[in-house]
This record gives C-alpha cells, structure tokens and sequence, in this order.
C-alpha cells in the first residue's frame, strides 16, 4: 500500500516540477500563464469549440473555462462568434495573433521538455498515462 502512495506523491511532484517549469518558460517568453496557452491550445484542436469542450478538455468548472476565455478574447488572442447550432453558445476560435502565441509557446515548451523529458521513452510513459485515465475513467470514479 505504501509503494502505491509513494508513487502517486512521486507522480504528482513530477506533474506539479514539469508544470512550473512549462509555465515559467512560457510566461517569460509570451506573457502568458501556462493555462492561458492550454485553453488556446485546446481552442485550436476543436473546429467548434464552445466554452464547455474547453471545461471538459481541461477538467475545470465551466465558469473558469468562460472567465479564462473572456481574458484571452480581452488580450485579443481568441474570438467569439455566434452559434448556429445553438443560439445559447458561442464558437470561440483562435485570432491570427492567438495562433502566433500557440506556436510560440509550443516551440518554447518543446525545447524544455526536450531537456526534462531526455531519457524517457515517451512511448512507455504515454500508454502508462494513458492507462491511469482509463482505470479512473472505467472504475466511475472521475474526481
């Protein structure tokens, strides 16, 4: 029971190590907080991304994904349009100045994990995350 503890602590540390080291590099570089890029990024994965594909992606609460939105629509970095599915959403797609700050970002983060991440068999480590969220996913425990 211990070992699996001790992995879990060692697992958080090294996500919370890897996240300050992304944020500070992509803060110095484009201004941003690294969570301002996430929801940029997952803006850019989704054609029609509403405010709640950003929240489920992201696993946080609508409210934040739609503050994090107006902040990044604000700095001119993303933009609203109206819905035509659904007149109760938006479509919020990224600005000619947001896509700048994504590659710029991304190029910044893979130089560094190129460094934090050297040795890893990122092959092994991606199937074993992938793993972790499938065992939460299918026990019904999702918190």
């Amino acid at each position: 029971m211990t070992a699996d503890i001790d992995t879990f602590s060692h697992l958080v540390r090294s996500q919370i190590l890897l996240w300050n080291a992304c944020n500070e590099r992509v803060k110095t570089s484009t201004g941003l907080p690294l969570a301002r890029f996430d929801v940029l990024r997952t803006v850019e994965q989704l054609p029609l991304c509403r405010v709640n594909d950003i929240a489920e992606l992201m696993l946080i609460t609508v409210g934040a994904a739609s503050k994090l939105v107006d902040r990044l629509e604000l700095s001119g970095y993303l933009q609203r349009q109206p819905n035509p599915a659904d007149s109760r959403s938006s479509l919020i797609s990224l600005t000619s100045e947001g896509r700048v700050i994504v590659k710029q970002a991304e190029h910044e983060i893979a130089a560094l994990l190129k460094t934090h991440l050297s040795g890893v068999d990122q092959h092994a480590l991606n199937n074993t995350l992938a793993l972790i969220e499938h065992n939460i996913h299918t026990s019904g425990k999702k918190s």
